[in-house]
């Protein structure tokens, strides 16, 4: 217990720091909301006119908006919690600061995972939890508590499931040296997860390698809203290949860590 209350307390610290950090910027805080509702507005008008022009599986064109809605809680979490300090981890293994989160009395991966991301993307992320609610509104159905609990449920995990995943891409740093180019591929593969599953079956068998695994992070949790029959055996599934894949990545942080030098 004393533990948690000594990584809760630093969490806080290190909250309140990058929030100061953000809000005294003023401008480019406001501007950066507004890059983030561009975005956001881009990926409502693609959806929006490509169902205009062509079906997508089974999908109905609000169960895309609830799709739609839980790609912008999944990847403005991201941003919202973990972006820079991905930045920054890729920055201090080149240059050999990464040093200082061995000798600090905290677990690493904690202490790299707290320098956030932008505050700027709360905006955006509310404004998901919005999309989902109009999207579950206009469909007519009525949710219970066991889908919002799941749902919850679902949707942390593909969040801490997709950070996992770049964290795992990152880690090649530890081993090959400085690789400049893989946080950008770590984050446009979220871009699968705009869509369905039904949206790749006709994929090359090396797109779907990327492709199911990110289009079910939001998949599954949009599935077990729209759902009028609760989808138990995929939940299941989903959150033990989750849980499994959160923990490998886990054990592959530590064991990388071996490989790294001040040197990158």
């Amino acid at each position: 217990m004393r533990k948690v209350k000594k990584y809760y307390s630093i969490f806080i610290i290190y909250f309140k720091n990058t929030l100061s950090r953000d809000i005294s910027f003023r401008l480019s805080f406001f501007m950066s909301i507004i890059g983030s509702f561009c975005f956001v507005a881009l990926n409502f008008f693609i959806v929006y006119f490509l169902m205009q022009k062509v079906s997508i599986g089974r999908w109905s064109y609000n169960e895309m908006v609830v799709l739609l809605g839980n790609f912008y809680v999944l990847s403005y979490s991201i941003f919202l919690l973990f972006w820079r300090g991905f930045i920054h981890l890729i920055r201090d293994i080149r240059s050999g600061t990464f040093d200082y989160n061995l000798v600090r009395p905290v677990d690493s991966q904690f202490l790299v995972s707290l320098t956030g991301g932008g505050f700027h993307n709360l905006f955006a992320l509310i404004f998901g939890f919005i999309v989902i609610y109009f999207g579950v509104k206009n469909l007519q159905i009525d949710i219970s508590l066991l889908q919002i609990t799941t749902w919850v449920i679902s949707t942390v995990l593909s969040i801490l499931a997709c950070y996992s995943y770049v964290l795992l891409i990152i880690t090649l740093n530890f081993r090959y040296g400085y690789l400049e180019e893989v946080i950008n591929l770590a984050f446009s593969s979220q871009d699968f997860s705009r869509y369905p599953l039904d949206a790749f079956t006709k994929l090359p068998f090396y797109l779907l390698f990327f492709a199911i695994p990110f289009s079910a992070l939001t998949t599954i949790p949009s599935t077990i809203l729209i759902d009028t029959i609760f989808p138990v055996k995929q939940f299941l599934i989903f959150s033990i290949l989750c849980v499994l894949f959160i923990l490998f990545v886990r054990k592959v942080w530590l064991i990388s860590l071996r490989n790294y030098t001040s040197s990158g």
